[in-house]
């Protein structure tokens, strides 16, 4: 008797842990600053491709783009004729607080 129970509270146990959450968790941060080296004008091509998968609507990859071209920086569709490629994905968004600066 005492085996029957012990194995439905392991079987109840593992099976109930896996629905602890149902939410992606994820403590990802920048650990290090990334910097390019200086070059001529006409290189300065860049491939975009911004994901946003947090569910807020963000529209990111439009501010990200115009504010490339105000650095100088031409925006191609083709990666192979990009000097760099900028890829990101969004995976959280919160609300600004208006409350804090």
């Amino acid at each position: 008797m005492y085996k029957k129970i012990a194995v439905s509270l392991a079987c109840a146990s593992i099976l109930f842990t896996g629905c602890a959450t149902t939410e992606i968790q994820t403590k990802a941060k920048m650990t290090r600053t990334i910097f390019l080296d200086p070059v001529a004008k006409s290189q300065r091509t860049v491939f975009v491709a911004i994901r946003n998968t947090s569910g807020n609507d963000l529209e990111l990859e439009d501010k990200i783009i115009s504010g490339l071209k105000k650095k100088g920086y031409r925006v191609v569709d083709d990666p192979a004729n990009a000097k760099y490629i900028l890829m990101a994905n969004v995976l959280f968004a919160d609300q600004p607080n208006p409350m804090k600066f």
